[in-house]
């Protein structure tokens, strides 16, 4: 039992040892006892309300809460992320390497994360309590020599994997029904066909990318790795190839790419490919059906990605209008592209092929190489991803010129979320594409029209006739691997698009500078010393460099966050100018360089948005790196009892600014403190020096 429990509580227990560890070293610091005192209160709060919850449900449940844990992602990330802060914080138990800061981020991700585990193992005793129906529905007959507590054993997985069905609309679970059906009825002769193709020989040498020239040509070395079973074949395609499409030239009649011969479903309506395709049976006996559990696709080891980002109509896909008209007729089938002259010189021409619905524009040669099944059509990337062409013209957006286009995911436009909330929804190159699409969890969810190959050699099948082949394995996201330290930083999104070639705007060091869409989501923002506020760093799209700040709109916290009941007798001076666009959302206030702010609240000190009063009055907040810490200080009302009358006031007016004193406190007391017109009759000033965090 204790093992269990040490697996769940370790961190807390090292909370607690650092934390005393320090208090030991404190000496004369009376700022770093203060703090660390606090954290070890902190991380024996957590270890008090956890441990005896392990310990009861392990007694209740046995083995069976042992697998909970195991296979429970959000305990596992905060565990990491703990590990990760304790990891480093050895550096910071003596006074010489004391940092107020990292002392506060480790208290407030223990508090975070204590609650939400103490919550999950709450909720375990409901989760893992055997039901009477799971009894007579799925349970086998016991055995005298089962154990007591062991979960029991899952049915075997049935031999063709269906997706289930998620609503109970009657009409898609007929239809799905009905596909299942012809499925089942047509898989024979599907499987007779793969005996017509020739196994895949040595490729030739794929050809440089025709769209973006850092995708260099070369081989990919082929990753051993468990072939995954083919989905069930589908019903044959109501329409087929011309046989004389294979050898005539494509401008002599290139009309229609004949339909995918995998995916007979019909695409999602508008805006694209959004709409998941859901499976499901029709049950007419009265009988209640027990679906055996779907598999867990194996752990890839990476960070739990349970919270996503959704995909919402304010997102910079939806603000593009997403996915091309033309996209959308090359997923169902269709060409999607016109023939076009276009000049190369005074004298010279070429055909090219425009998409129907914008300005994107491939090479004709090159589309009749993927049309045709050609070597020649695939190409490889950098980020070990082979695609053709048809995955570029199903993934592109409208592009209002032939050498700028912009591409979506369709996998993440599918789920309706990305993977972290600072990725990108749209892409300004091939290359950030498939640099997204290498962090993508594995196996990628199935998208009608979208042939996904992830084993390390093509199919015969699928021999030059696929999307996408994965060949490397899921690269990690740089996000996900510093989210302790994203963790309680701004969040923002881009009020417009910005672009190096567009925008000529560089921070004063020449440092890069992230590409943004209108709508782009950035992560853990920054506000260096440098750039004075008028730059920050912040992530997107697995990078950390700088944007403009008056570029991004910043997210307020929320209510619960923000310090409004009551005066606050904390003051200060703003370290740069601050100044948010009218009408943004919430209540920023506006304030210049060195201009006090009165009124100062915050949640807790080390909280990035802080609350208070310009000096005309104006009541709002605004991120605490914008105010001078330095110059944080406070007033404090005297006691009632030593407050003097009216009378006696004008003889002490000239005695009470010279009660000064520095009171070394981090303790945000001051803020829930209150002030009448009655209680600052006399008073006395105290200046409280902080940390700059």
């Amino acid at each position: 039992m204790d093992h269990v429990v040490d697996h769940v509580v370790s961190p807390f227990c090292d909370i607690v040892e650092k934390a005393k560890t320090a208090a030991r070293n404190a000496g004369n610091s009376h700022t770093m006892l203060r703090t660390a005192e606090s954290l070890i209160q902190e991380g024996e709060r957590a270890l008090v309300r956890i441990a005896p919850v392990c310990r009861d449900n392990y007694r209740q449940f046995g083995h069976g809460f042992v697998d909970a844990l195991q296979k429970n992602d959000e305990i596992q990330s905060h565990r990491e992320m703990l590990i990760g802060l304790i990891w480093v914080f050895d550096k910071y138990v003596d006074p010489a390497g004391f940092d107020a800061s990292k002392y506060a981020q480790l208290e407030a991700q223990s508090r975070k994360a204590a609650v939400r585990i103490f919550t999950i193992l709450t909720n375990m005793r409901v989760w893992l309590q055997p039901r009477e129906d799971d009894r007579l529905l799925m349970s086998p007959p016991s055995s005298p020599l089962s154990l007591p507590g062991l979960p029991p054993q899952p049915p075997p997985p049935p031999s063709v994997s269906s997706r289930p069905a998620t609503g109970v609309d009657s009409v898609r679970i007929a239809t799905n029904e009905l596909e299942r059906f012809m499925r089942e009825r047509h898989h024979d002769s599907d499987d007779s066909d793969c005996d017509h193709h020739h196994p895949v020989g040595t490729k030739v040498p794929r050809p440089e990318s025709p769209v973006d020239p850092s995708l260099r040509r070369g081989y990919m070395s082929p990753i051993i790795r468990k072939p995954r079973p083919l989905n069930p074949p589908p019903p044959p395609p109501t329409r087929s190839r011309d046989p004389q499409t294979e050898e005539a030239p494509l401008s002599a009649g290139l009309l229609h790419r004949g339909p995918p011969p995998r995916y007979p479903l019909v695409p999602p309506p508008s805006p694209g490919l959004e709409v998941p395709s859901a499976g499901g049976k029709s049950y007419d006996d009265g009988l209640i059906p027990v679906e055996p559990p779907t598999p867990k696709p194996k752990s890839t080891g990476f960070p739990s990605l349970a919270k996503h980002s959704t995909i919402s109509a304010s997102s910079s896909f939806y603000l593009h209008k997403g996915f091309c008209e033309g996209a959308k007729e090359v997923v169902k089938g269709e060409m999607g592209v016109k023939l076009m002259q276009k000049s190369v010189q005074r004298t010279l021409s070429r055909v090219v092929a425009r998409c129907t619905g914008c300005y994107f524009e491939l090479d004709n040669r090159n589309i009749e190489s993927d049309v045709k099944r050609q070597d020649e059509g695939n190409f490889a990337t950098k980020a070990g991803i082979t695609y053709r062409l048809r995955f570029l013209q199903k993934s592109h957006l409208a592009a209002k010129r032939s050498d700028d286009v912009p591409y979506g995911c369709v996998f993440c436009v599918h789920q309706g979320r990305t993977l972290d909330a600072s990725d990108a929804t749209v892409f300004f190159s091939t290359q950030a594409l498939f640099n997204h699409l290498a962090r993508h969890p594995r196996p990628l969810p199935q998208v009608p029209g979208i042939k996904v190959v992830e084993e390390a050699v093509v199919p015969p099948l699928l021999r030059n006739d696929y999307d996408i082949h994965l060949q490397s394995p899921q690269a990690a996201h740089p996000a996900h691997e510093n989210r302790a330290d994203i963790a309680g930083r701004p969040t923002g999104t881009a009020r417009a698009e910005a672009r190096q070639m567009h925008n000529k705007r560089q921070p004063p060091d020449r440092s890069l500078a992230l590409e943004l869409a209108q709508g782009a989501s950035v992560t853990g923002i920054r506000w260096p010393r440098a750039y004075k506020g008028e730059w920050m760093f912040a992530w997107h799209d697995g990078a950390f460099e700088s944007v403009p700040t008056d570029n991004v709109r910043l997210d307020p916290p929320p209510p619960s966050d923000i310090k409004m009941g009551g005066s606050s007798l904390v003051f200060a001076k703003a370290r740069w100018k601050f100044a948010p666009k009218e009408r943004e959302r919430g209540e920023w206030l506006k304030f210049g360089k060195n201009e006090t702010i009165f009124n100062i609240g915050w949640p807790y000190r080390e909280h990035w948005c802080w609350s208070g009063t310009n000096s005309r009055g104006k009541w709002g907040i605004f991120p605490r790196a914008f105010i001078d810490m330095d110059t944080v200080q406070e007033l404090e009302a005297e006691p009632l009892d030593q407050q003097s009358s009216p009378t006696q006031e004008k003889t002490k007016t000239s005695s009470v600014f010279t009660k000064l004193s520095v009171r070394k406190s981090c303790r945000p007391s001051s803020i829930a403190e209150s002030t009448s017109s009655r209680d600052t009759a006399g008073f006395s000033l105290r200046a409280a020096s902080s940390r700059t965090s």
